[in-house]
């Protein structure tokens, strides 16, 4: 399949909790870990996690999990997420977002927490400041931001503490090595700063437009050298009379060589190892349960995590790939694999006494 053909449709996984779309785009709640080992969450005040949350505290954890400290409180009319660490491991940054009445936000705040040291507003705005990620020096932060109608990209300097414009009409903006890659609400997936289009998709219905605005990790991912792209897209149903769900499809685009081809149906949260070697993804089996996979770039060969049944999202930190796995009881739980299997993160939460 050549690139430039690959227009399907941006859609919402089915497995993921129908009430991300009912909460007002707050911001998605992951644990993440930095360049040292330690991990960030913000858990909620019974110390338990919930993807979408309002209220508790950022939290953090040692390298095998175990809660550590509270980095910053939140009021119960606040809700926080999209953590980035920097780049030295000292401190990491998040969205911090005022809800108002029937749950939506009123004030979005980018927030840098050192972890010795006292919190610090970056930028705050009552329109949506979304995605913030350290440049590779971890001199400044880009984030999106909706000012207007259309989102753009903005970069914010630590040492001159002014706010840059650096591209409009931004849906999504992802970083490997020294360069930013751009999904724009037209669809094309360039180079910040280069005219050449990469790719291209169709996402232009508001609801889909916002979906990916809001919450890419679900969708998106980009190896950490910048040749493959990874994307979660619906496409048409295969019977049409009586009416069938169409269901989405991960697809891997080769942005260097020019070709694209489907993985898995159904099928998203993709997430590279740091490595670049591997792209990790959930999708159903044949049993429909979902379980978290690993494809690996070069021999193309796919191997099923079991363990994993019930995975939602995916990421992958220094010591390996992170599962949020649902649970029957709605509850959740955090598993990180590595070559000798899973092992659970977070065992019992974190109580007012850790």
């Amino acid at each position: 399949m050549e690139v430039g053909q690959l227009k399907l449709v941006f859609k919402v996984m089915p497995f993921l909790v129908l009430g991300f779309l009912l909460s007002g785009c707050l911001p998605l709640n992951l644990l993440e870990q930095g360049p040292g080992g330690m991990f960030a969450v913000v858990l909620n005040q019974e110390g338990a996690y919930e993807p979408l949350l309002s209220g508790g505290a950022l939290w953090l954890l040692a390298p095998d999990g175990k809660p550590q400290r509270k980095l910053l409180e939140l009021a119960e009319e606040q809700s926080a997420g999209e953590i980035s660490w920097a780049p030295s491991g000292g401190e990491l940054s998040l969205t911090v977002v005022q809800v108002g009445e029937y749950g939506f936000p009123e004030e979005w705040r980018i927030v840098r927490v050192p972890l010795e040291g006292e919190p610090v507003d970056i930028v705050s705005h009552d329109y949506p400041l979304i995605s913030p990620r350290y440049t590779q020096t971890g001199s400044a932060i880009l984030y999106l931001a909706i000012p207007e109608e259309e989102p753009a990209l903005y970069r914010f300097d630590f040492a001159t503490g002014e706010e840059q414009l650096l591209a409009d009409n931004v849906l999504a903006f992802l970083l490997s090595q020294d360069k930013v890659y751009l999904l724009d609400t037209n669809g094309a997936v360039r180079v910040l700063g280069e005219e050449d289009v990469l790719a291209e998709v169709r996402c232009p219905e508001e609801y889909c437009q916002g979906t990916i605005l809001f919450w890419p990790r679900p969708f998106l991912a980009l190896d950490p050298t910048g040749r493959y792209f990874a994307v979660s897209l619906q496409g048409e149903p295969g019977v049409v009379t009586p009416e069938t769900d169409s269901v989405p499809s991960l697809y891997l685009v080769d942005l260097e060589g020019g070709e694209a081809w489907h993985l898995a149906t159904p099928a998203g949260a993709p997430a590279f190892s740091p490595d670049g070697r591997k792209l990790a993804f959930a999708a159903g089996s044949v049993e429909k349960v979902r379980k978290a996979f690993l494809y690996d770039l070069e021999t193309r060969d796919l191997e099923p995590l079991e363990g994993s049944e019930g995975v939602v999202l995916l990421s992958w930190g220094p010591s390996g790939l992170i599962a949020v796995v649902e649970l029957a009881d709605e509850t959740y739980r955090f598993l990180r694999w590595t070559e000798e299997g899973w092992q659970e993160l977070l065992a019992g939460g974190a109580g007012e006494g850790s």
